[in-house]
């Protein structure tokens, strides 16, 4: 699938250049796929630039607005992800009172129809017969493997809501966050004590991170003596989530509602706006996953509010923003250091009537195919000047990119080549995920750590790439093997003519 939208180029050729240390550790890959996110496995290059590829964005909503418990608000924070073959979406709701917010479950086989199971769990209006299957609660439910079954499905939360089921023994502590269990998704309970005594007031952010063998927790904070929100991170061993999180107590932090404070300095920040950004912004949803389908990838959906409020830095504010929210692209390596090296939204304001005119909050992201969704939640209005009974206009609907197709290597028309750091591998075959244009053209060099050719896996060798896959076999005059290189170290060099180098992966 290539990109419908022209890619947006942000780093020069020479912003690419970044020759490994003398002496560097050659970058071990084994046959994981790896990315273009950042500069690792450039050392050098010539005429390609990393870009920003936007998604194609199919217009209208994926999940209408028909039930009476959904009528005040569809969305504004929703999750989806697949479990056992099938796709959950999990979505807050409001009725027209708008007194009480719903958690809604819809199951979807292609992640494009849906449907709205009668779960019996919630009691509206004199019936069960609803998919509605908490109250009060808010947050992206994720699934835990290592649980006991009756444990599975989890969701970390505020209370803001009362709910007999968690009700009585929360009293004043209903805004710190706790952590709600469930062994079908649909039947909830909360869990005693809270994790963090702080309130919160959005959706936090979990994934397990095999690399460091913990739950990976962000929730969302205020930059100290200001009103400004950010994004921290901290860690949970694997049995733990429902113990309480270590942090370090500063009495100086940031009032929050009623009887919880916000969350300040007291967990690292690994999210903030800086000096590239306008005046006023914050980090309103972080959407934060650790990315299944290559190594060292953790990509974020944050949804950026153009604030009228005063910026983190200089206290000053612009009274002229636009108070509206669109999701941009966070790209890390290891969950922890965190950058944004592309400001353009990869969720953007849409046409009146589109729903998508106000506030964008991402959703969450699944594979279909060759192809990545990634879901949103839409509101007409703006985020503070608009009214929520009458013209947040809620949609909730899905960008598509392609198979790792968030950044990607990119040669102009005129041609360019990019040589990698010295890589150890296994495997013995290469694949590529890329396109070309009609004249395009991908070849693959092999050389040595030295930058010598490998007899046989030259560029007089080396079988032309063109087209769309995200698997391109790679040859040289036919052949595709790599065992003759043993496991020394060698480099890549691409040289490439009107294309998109997404990933490469030595195969089995």
């Amino acid at each position: 699938m290539r990109p419908s939208t022209a890619a947006i180029l942000i780093l020069s050729s020479h912003a690419l250049v970044a020759s490994p240390r003398p002496g560097a550790a050659p970058l071990r890959v084994g046959t994981a796929k790896q990315l273009f996110i950042d500069d690792r496995f450039v050392a050098s290059s010539r005429g390609v630039t990393l870009a920003l590829n936007l998604p194609e964005q199919p217009p209208g909503s994926v999940l209408p607005k028909d039930r009476p418990w959904e009528r005040g608000r569809i969305g504004g924070y929703a999750h989806v992800f697949e479990h056992q073959g099938l796709y959950r979406l999990y979505y807050n709701t409001f009725d027209v009172s708008f007194e009480t917010r719903y958690l809604c479950l819809a199951l979807s086989a292609d992640g494009v129809h849906w449907t709205k199971p009668d779960v019996g769990t919630v009691e509206y209006a004199g019936s069960r017969r609803n998919n509605i299957v908490a109250i009060g609660v808010l947050g992206e439910v994720f699934v835990d493997p290592f649980a006991a079954p009756e444990r599975r499905f989890k969701l970390l939360s505020n209370i803001q809501a009362p709910d007999p089921r968690w009700e009585p023994s929360v009293g004043g502590d209903r805004e710190h966050l706790y952590l709600f269990v469930s062994g079908d998704g649909a039947v909830w309970r909360r869990e005693p004590g809270s994790v963090l005594p702080f309130y919160f007031g959005a959706p936090t952010s979990v994934f397990w991170d095999g690399a460091i063998s913990k739950w990976a927790v962000f929730p969302r904070a205020y930059l100290p003596d200001s009103r400004v929100r950010v994004y921290a991170r901290t860690t949970v061993d694997r049995d733990a989530l429902a113990r309480p999180y270590p942090y370090t107590a500063n009495p100086a932090r940031l009032p929050g509602k009623g009887t919880a404070a916000g969350l300040s300095d007291e967990l690292p920040v690994v999210l903030k706006p800086d000096e590239r950004d306008p005046p006023g912004m914050q980090i309103y949803t972080l959407g934060a996953v650790k990315y299944p389908f290559a190594a060292d990838a953790h990509v974020a959906f944050p949804s950026m509010w153009y604030s009228r409020r005063p910026d983190w830095a200089t206290g000053k504010a612009d009274p002229e923003a636009s108070d509206t929210l669109e999701v941009q692209l966070a790209l890390s390596r290891d969950g922890v250091a965190w950058r944004r090296p592309f400001r353009h939204a990869v969720i953007r304001r849409g046409p009146t009537g589109s729903g998508l005119e106000g506030q964008i909050y991402s959703s969450g992201m699944v594979r279909h195919g060759d192809r990545l969704l990634v879901y949103y939640c839409g509101l007409g209005s703006r985020h503070l000047t608009g009214d929520p009974k009458s013209d947040w206009n809620p949609v909730i609907g899905r960008v598509v990119f392609r198979l790792d197709g968030f950044v990607s290597a990119d040669a102009a028309y005129e041609g360019g080549e990019l040589t990698t750091p010295p890589l150890v591998f296994e495997g013995n075959r290469l694949e590529l995920n890329a396109t070309t244009g009609g004249g395009g053209f991908v070849r693959v060099e092999v050389l040595d750590a030295q930058g010598r050719v490998h007899p046989g896996f030259g560029l007089a060798e080396a079988d032309r790439v063109d087209g769309d896959s995200v698997a391109h076999r790679v040859t040289w005059r036919g052949r595709t093997d790599l065992g003759a290189l043993g496991r020394a170290p060698i480099r890549l060099r691409f040289v490439m003519r009107d294309a998109r180098l997404y990933a490469f992966q030595f195969v089995p």
